[in-house]
């Protein structure tokens, strides 16, 4: 058994990280060994039936990991400002994170932002997306917050921006969903399949991200969404990964 979490490694190793791009032979050989191929996104089992004649390609969504209580506040402190939207993640250039430097750009001057991850191959991309919008004194980068600190960072926010142009899954924006911070989000990964028309995603290419983010932080999360990902535990699916071993080992 298998767990591919995208494509990435195999489609466009130039755009992850070195040490993800490093799998790809590993990858193939599983696939051509004819493993079973676990994914956590319709979308990705369908690039992947693409890749190869498997009937071994099954899908089981990822858990959310168990909320970290928060104290309101906390977050502010972190990043400085009152205001502002996050962007969280290693800052490969998939993730486009100038993408929401350009959005935030757009908004009112009361608005920050706050990019929380470890650096990646796109900072410097980042770094002058910043200067190019003159957002110096509106951003702050916070590459080494514990859980507790980033998710009192992500809680006290006015929107969670993710506009990625490629995913496996798409953890944060979820996360940030129950939590009932507002997203704005390109339609990529998990995200179309579990969110469907609860909130309005993006195009894939980003080119209305701007506008989704400006709805995004005067919006709220309705209360039956929060439910619905509050049930999507990693208990959840572990069950639903033993039922797949014990088809696997059956067959």
């Amino acid at each position: 058994m298998l767990t591919i979490q995208d494509l990435g490694p195999l489609r466009d190793p130039a755009r992850v990280e070195p040490a993800v791009a490093a799998k790809a032979p590993a990858i193939r050989r599983a696939i051509d060994a004819g493993a079973w191929l676990h994914v956590s996104s319709a979308l990705i089992g369908e690039e992947l039936a693409a890749e190869t004649d498997s009937d071994r390609i099954r899908v089981v969504h990822h858990g959310l990991p168990e909320p970290v209580a928060t104290t309101a506040g906390d977050g502010q402190r972190l990043v400085g400002h009152d205001r502002y939207v996050v962007a969280v993640g290693t800052t490969e250039r998939r993730k486009r994170v100038d993408r929401v430097v350009e959005a935030v750009a757009h908004l009112g001057r009361d608005v920050a932002l706050a990019v929380v991850g470890p650096p990646g191959s796109a900072e410097n991309d980042l770094e002058a997306a910043i200067r190019h919008h003159g957002l110096e004194a509106r951003t702050v980068r916070l590459s080494a917050l514990d859980d507790a600190q980033r998710s009192a960072v992500v809680a006290d926010a006015a929107a969670l921006a993710l506009a990625s142009d490629y995913e496996g899954f798409g953890l944060t924006p979820l996360e940030a969903l129950r939590a009932g911070v507002p997203v704005a989000a390109t339609a990529v990964g998990v995200l179309p399949e579990l969110l469907g028309t609860t909130i309005d995603l993006a195009r894939p290419d980003g080119t209305d991200f701007t506008d989704h983010l400006a709805r995004a932080i005067d919006s709220t999360v309705e209360p039956a969404l929060r439910a619905r990902l509050a049930a999507m535990t990693w208990t959840r699916h572990a069950e639903q990964m033993m039922d797949l071993y014990a088809a696997a080992a059956t067959s």
